[in-house]
């Protein structure tokens, strides 16, 4: 078969200009139709998301936690899985003409002057939800609405207030999101009294060893898992186990079972069996999927239970943010920021691990190092202002056993002083309540009125 290439030789024949019009003419075009078929798609969906965004309304609220906090992680993972409960099923109808998306929450961890707050960002409908969740596994905590902290961070770095920042966001670096990082099961052993060792305790130690005016802000945004991440992860176990998938199902033959699935129906009750019966038999056979797990190692058995551990509890979708700022007299970025690096690394396993994204962190190499710097640090300000879940870093997914890791009230063995407690525990209601203007002063509690003691006649049918 011989190609004709006259037509593309001749090209170079002519001008410019009539090379563009002839290449337009046999669908040059398409290209760029295409392109500008996908930017206007993406635009118009951003900019519904932006006007839906603009109804919501986010509250701050400060936690004080439990002094004696006796619970274990357990409970802060069932608190976890309360906040995915925002996840709903969205229409394409919703999405690009609403412009709705998946509720976002953060969770953060702040410290102001060496003073350690626990934080929670939510949507205003999911308030009740969330202090429901926090009393009912802690029940001495203590909930405040308050302004939100970050308003008095400048926007602009250097300044001439005399701030100065670094921040960075985390990710999985090692492995795809479905390969796990240490959890606080892995911190569990026996050692005389102890048999837990809070992870975050040497991080409120940090954080609370922090100068008059050095402040240090970590971010958790979460958002429901997306779909399709855990049949990733089995595709992953598949391919490590080495087992031989069956192949896709005919269409065709799907399409003539329910042609004939009437025919089959009536078969079944005159006949008593089917005339046109399916091999269930040679079904059956090739549902028998062959593996190696008998010929794997004892490490790629635990890589298989660690990813089935992981996608068997509820997800989301993770930026972790972290920023230093403080004034130049007092700024030490060395001092902090490399312990605060040591403390992610606790939780590297040999699965996964805990990094900084190059692409986010405050400062820069090479070239152009004072306005990309200048830049990097614009972005991650704002970031962390509105609670961006859809730029920066890609994120990672976390389960909750993950996220109950890096984020959980410190246990009773912490005595990290400067941490928001409860001063005392929450009494309970006085039994006697004071009436406003009434003149018995008080009055008790009402209870249930007593049941009247049922009639002592009772009339009876046909007497």
């Amino acid at each position: 078969m011989e190609i004709d290439l006259s037509f593309w030789l001749e090209l170079g024949n002519y001008h410019p200009y009539i090379v563009m019009w002839r290449l337009l003419l046999i669908g040059g075009w398409l290209p760029f139709v295409l392109a500008l078929t996908w930017g206007l798609k993406e635009t118009w969906l951003y900019w519904r998301q932006v006007r839906w965004a603009g109804t919501l309304k986010y509250v701050v609220l400060a936690i004080d936690v439990p002094r004696d906090n006796d619970q274990s992680l357990v409970a802060m993972e069932s608190f976890l899985s309360l906040l995915s409960g925002t996840k709903r099923n969205i229409t394409k109808w919703e999405e690009w003409w609403h412009g709705m998306f998946q509720i976002k929450h953060s969770l953060e961890i702040v410290s102001i002057d060496g003073y350690i707050q626990y934080i929670a960002r939510v949507e205003e409908r999911y308030r009740q939800n969330v202090e429901s969740g926090i009393y009912a596994h802690f029940p001495d905590a203590e909930i405040t609405e308050v302004e939100d902290y970050t308003k008095d961070l400048p926007a602009e770095f250097p300044n001439e207030e005399g701030w100065s920042i670094w921040g960075t966001e985390y990710e999985l670096v090692d492995n795809p999101d479905y390969y796990p990082i240490k959890t606080w099961i892995d911190f569990e052993h026996q050692f005389g009294d102890r048999y837990f060792i809070d992870p975050v305790a040497q991080f409120l130690e940090m954080l609370s060893s922090l100068q008059r005016g050095e402040q240090f802000w970590l971010q958790f945004v979460i958002t429901p898992s997306p779909p399709g991440w855990q049949k990733k992860a089995m595709g992953e176990i598949n391919k490590l186990i080495e087992r031989d998938l069956p192949k896709d199902k005919d269409k065709t033959l799907e399409v003539v079972e329910k042609v004939f699935a009437p025919l089959h129906a009536v078969s079944r009750e005159i006949v008593g069996q089917e005339i046109l019966g399916l091999a269930e038999g040679a079904r059956d056979e090739e549902n028998r999927w062959p593996t190696m797990m008998q010929h794997m190692t004892e490490g790629e058995k635990n890589q298989v239970k660690a990813i089935e551990m992981k996608i068997s509890k509820v997800a989301f979708q993770t930026r972790i943010r972290a920023i230093y700022w403080a004034k130049d007299e007092v700024f030490n970025i060395q001092r902090f920021v490399t312990h605060f690096h040591g403390y992610f690394k606790q939780f590297a396993s040999d699965m996964n691990a805990l990094s900084r994204n190059t692409r986010t962190k405050t400062s820069t190499d090479y070239f152009m190092t004072r306005y990309r710097t200048k830049i990097r640090k614009r972005k991650i300000v704002k970031n962390y202002k509105i609670r961006e879940n859809t730029a920066g870093a890609n994120g990672s997914v976390f389960n909750i056993e993950e996220l109950a890791t890096l984020w959980h009230f410190p246990t009773q063995d912490i005595r990290a002083p400067l941490v928001g407690q409860v001063a005392s525990k929450r009494s309970e209601p006085p039994t006697a309540l004071p009436i406003e203007g009434g003149t018995q002063g008080v009055r008790p509690i009402q209870t249930a009125a007593a049941k009247a003691p049922p009639p002592t006649e009772i009339p009876v049918e046909n007497t």
